[in-house]
């Protein structure tokens, strides 16, 4: 019988595609990740399903367009009837783990976490993390332990709280409270630690994963703002910055101004400022990039590329300021959806080859899917049909359309609504976002009307909108709500179908408590 691989999900959080070398950058700032190209399949037109956070990890764990899944705000979860990669590879007896550096995908109780055996959160005032190996059992180790995760469950649901009300995100906002939950917070989680607690995790499980394969889930959150990348990158991708006053006392400045991370750019910035937060965010890539290493070195150590897939991807972008937005809240331009996916096949298959032809990352869950022999139920195609070998060997799934979605943060909304209610119009901040890709053609839609064309071959940076002269455009937008209306089918439909039982929601949920990842 075929081994089934064990399968590795690497997300680098807001990772813009174009700062990264093996996806053309002229500074080297991921050699980690160009030597795992070499022997991957690299995408070079990977579009993510939405805009954030949340909706973007959804529909890499669920395979649905956010239109379906409808999990687009910090306060909704997964639908119970919707099963996710986790639960799926461990009822057929897959060992689960996490480790996450995100507190949107860790704390907040959206249904990411479910069917996890080990889900490890970094990004924490209490993270809840790998403990340290013991030679013995100690009861005091343990009694210190029990008081820790006690201690915890009454500060997770704290900071739950700040994904669900307005007034607690409105006060977050403000630049004085900024480094406490930035900072104690672990906001950006602890690289260097997950990292390594990845590595222990992997030399411990791939032993015996003949027979008992493991899913493992790993979120890096280095590229987020704020910037503050260890010492050796900054002197190597930043070095003016440390040394210019004025460049320095900004990024210290803006790294405290969450408010500013996010909203559009009605003042924009100034070449120095520009360049600066640039500088900054390659040192945040490189940092984070040689860290990622240790994963790859690890592989190598243990000879498990045969029997392993390993997918690296980015949930979304950032935007600088291009299109007068910083940034992921609000838009569908390149530099927040377009993101970088690199999938090391099993055995080394198709290693070396860079595919052009537009995929969505949402086709991550029908890839695991078919590597570990489990058929797929979704309406547009079989497990194989969407899995992402396909169309390495130039296959195109006949009904998958690639679309992303940008359903605006109502909680960050209200934000903008208390401070400067006079660009939520102008900035389409209250719209509903769609973006089709057929080609090298993209059109955008607002609220349901054409809004943008561009040729991205000619274009890629979106300067000449083409709406009001292609004859291209009727025929995209028509397509475009074709498949809307489709996936807006399927969603009634499955919201009517009931196929996930309530008993098995409950023990799924009991599971959850008795690891301490549920109230």
């Amino acid at each position: 019988m075929k081994r089934r691989p064990n399968v590795i999900l690497v997300v680098l959080d807001t990772q813009r595609v174009d700062r990264l070398s093996c996806y053309g950058y002229s500074r080297e700032t991921s050699p980690s990740l160009d030597q795992f190209a070499e022997r991957a399949a690299l995408f070079e037109q990977a579009i993510s399903p939405a805009q954030w956070t949340i909706p973007a990890h959804v529909s890499m764990f669920t395979g649905q367009y956010p239109l379906l899944h409808q999990t687009v705000q910090s306060d909704r979860a997964i639908p119970p009837t919707l099963p996710t990669i986790t639960e799926i590879l461990r009822d057929h007896g897959y060992l689960t783990f996490a480790f996450c550096n995100n507190p949107l995908v860790g704390v907040l109780n959206n249904g990411i976490q479910r069917g996890f055996d080990r889900f490890y959160n970094y990004a924490s005032f209490v993270p809840d993390v790998v403990p340290a190996p013991k030679v013995a059992p100690n009861p005091v180790a343990r009694g210190v332990e029990a008081v820790r995760r006690g201690i915890a469950q009454v500060v997770h649901a704290i900071e739950r709280q700040f994904g669900k009300s307005e007034r607690l995100l409105a006060l977050s906002q403000e630049s004085f409270f900024v480094p406490f939950w930035s900072r104690l917070g672990n906001f950006k989680g602890d690289v260097i630690r997950s990292m390594r607690d990845v590595e222990r995790y992997v030399r411990a499980f791939y032993p015996d994963s003949d027979e008992t394969p493991f899913f493992m889930f790993i979120n890096l959150m280095e590229t987020h703002l704020p910037y503050w990348p260890a010492l050796p990158f900054v002197r190597k991708y930043a070095q003016w910055v440390s040394r210019d006053k004025e460049a320095r006392r900004f990024v210290s400045r803006f790294n405290t101004q969450a408010y500013r991370w996010a909203t559009p750019i009605v003042q924009p910035l100034t070449e120095m400022e520009l360049a600066a937060i640039q500088a900054m965010y390659d040192a945040e890539v490189a940092f984070q990039d040689h860290h990622l290493g240790r994963l790859f070195d690890t592989l190598d150590d243990l000879h498990a590329w045969d029997n392993t897939l390993v997918i690296v991807v980015a949930d979304h972008g950032e935007g600088f300021g291009e299109h007068h937005y910083m940034g992921h809240a609000f838009t569908l331009f390149q530099e927040v959806v377009h993101v970088p996916l690199v999938v090391h096949f099993p055995g080394g298959e198709f290693a070396g080859r860079r595919i052009a032809e537009p995929v969505s990352t949402r086709r991550i869950f029908h890839t695991i899917l078919e590597h570990a022999g489990i058929p797929s139920e979704d309406p547009l195609g079989t497990a194989e049909e969407l899995s992402l070998r396909s169309t390495v060997q130039g296959r195109t799934p006949a009904r998958e359309r690639v679309i992303s979605e940008a359903y605006s943060p109502t909680n960050f909304v209200s934000v903008i609504e208390r401070r400067d209610p006079e660009i939520l119009e102008p900035y389409k901040c209250l719209s509903l976002w769609r973006a089709l890709y057929a080609g090298y053609d993209k059109l955008i839609a607002v609220d349901n009307a054409p809004d943008g064309l561009y040729d991205l071959r000619t274009d890629p940076l979106e300067r000449r909108n083409l709406i009001q002269t292609s004859p291209k455009a009727g025929r995209l937008f028509d397509e475009l709500h074709r498949f809307t209306a489709e996936q807006e089918h399927f969603a009634f439909e499955a919201a009517h179908a009931g196929t996930y039982r309530a008993e098995e929601e409950e023990e799924i949920r009991r599971r959850l408590r008795g690891l301490g990842y549920m109230d």
